[in-house]
């Protein structure tokens, strides 16, 4: 539902898409592997990117929730800033539905 909302918004020409996927789990990597077909690909955005993060424990294998959700997200902006070179980066979840001022609102601000 969040990537078919995405995918109605406007002023995504100039816009390159991600998803990060913490692991490896089949239903996930499904809707992502599908979003392109749906609107989220070339030549309505820049691109579509579907990214799967290895979990690995970094703080041992009883640790919290929220490291791996922190450990996650850290990956992921790296990824975005360091190697990829973008200078923005807008950060949505997988529960989110968009209004079509979503990206000339966060273009606004930037």
């Amino acid at each position: 539902q969040t990537l078919d909302s995405l995918a109605t918004v406007s002023s995504l020409a100039d816009i390159s898409v991600y998803v990060s996927q913490d692991g490896h789990d089949v239903g996930v990597a499904g809707v992502a592997a599908g979003a392109e077909s749906r609107g989220l690909g070339r030549p309505k955005t820049r691109g579509f990117t579907h990214w799967q993060r290895e979990r690995i424990p970094l703080l041992g294998p009883a640790q919290a929730g929220h490291a791996w959700l922190a450990q996650h997200y850290k990956w992921a902006i790296d990824r975005i800033f360091l190697e990829r070179g973008h200078s923005h980066l807008i950060i949505a979840e997988d529960d989110m539905l968009f209004a079509q001022d979503f990206v000339a609102y966060f273009k606004q601000t930037a």
